[in-house]
Formats: C-alpha cells, structure tokens, sequence
C-alpha cells in the first residue's frame, strides 16, 4: 500500500510518492499545508459580510456569511 493510496491531499491537491512511507502534495492555487489543508488566500480578509454578518471561507475565493437577525443575502 503506497501513502498516496488514502488520498491525504485534500482540496484538489495532487499527492507524488516519495518513499514507502511518505508523500508530498502539490497543493492547489490558494491551499498550502502539508496535505493542502490551510486556506492560504482568505476570502473574509475583505470583510465582505455587512451588518455585523459573520465570514466564513468555503475555499479560496468562495465564502459564507451568517446573517445577523433582520437580515439576509449573499451578504447581509
């Protein structure tokens, strides 16, 4: 069983055997992190959320914003 065979990049990152018991990822644009965890272009850093709405990254260029009561949207 090679360590690539459990699929550990996450976010499309692409995983290159490097021994037995190793691996690499090749992260795709806007990830980075060991297996292409870490969000590396945060789309909340804009603060596009109004009214006091709460960012959350979805990825690297797509987010989430919870709504304070009152209002809604795409954000807020």
């Amino acid at each position: 069983v090679k360590p690539c065979d459990s699929s550990p990049c996450k976010n499309n990152g692409t995983c290159v055997d490097v021994d037995v018991k190793g691996y690499r990822c090749a992260c795709a644009q806007g990830f980075t992190g060991l297996d292409c965890d870490i969000i590396s272009v945060d789309p909340c850093k804009s603060e596009p959320c109004q009214n006091n709405g709460t960012c959350a990254a979805l990825s690297a260029s797509d987010y989430n914003c919870k709504c304070p009561a009152g209002f809604g949207g795409t954000e807020c």
